[in-house]
């Protein structure tokens, strides 16, 4: 049983290919998944950070969801007072079978 504090959603494209009559690529459109909700919890996170001689803000969770079949490579990550956290790729995704959960490293 997680203690859901947020929600995640998985980025979704959807089209895309080659236009037939003018051979041209298409671009994709990328949607969102439905809420999934989720516990966040916040792994490493430095104000400090430096990346080419500019400050930035470094920061990594680690997300735990109900088991389920997921898919994607991007998510957005929101509490549940809808304060949007960011969009992440996925570092790493782990079944934790023991207690039927999922848990995203991103």
């Amino acid at each position: 049983m997680i203690i859901a504090n947020g929600n995640i959603q998985f980025k979704r494209k959807v089209g895309g290919g080659i236009d037939p009559s003018s051979g041209y690529p298409l671009k994709p459109t990328e949607t969102w998944s439905d809420p999934i909700l989720a516990q966040i919890t916040t792994n490493t996170f430095n104000a400090l950070a430096i990346a080419n001689g500019e400050h930035i803000t470094s920061q990594s969770y680690v997300i735990y969801v109900e088991a389920q079949e997921l898919s994607g490579e991007q998510i957005r990550v929101s509490y549940d007072n809808g304060k949007h956290i960011g969009d992440f790729s996925i570092r790493e995704i782990a079944p934790l079978r023991a207690v039927n959960q999922i848990r995203i490293t991103v």
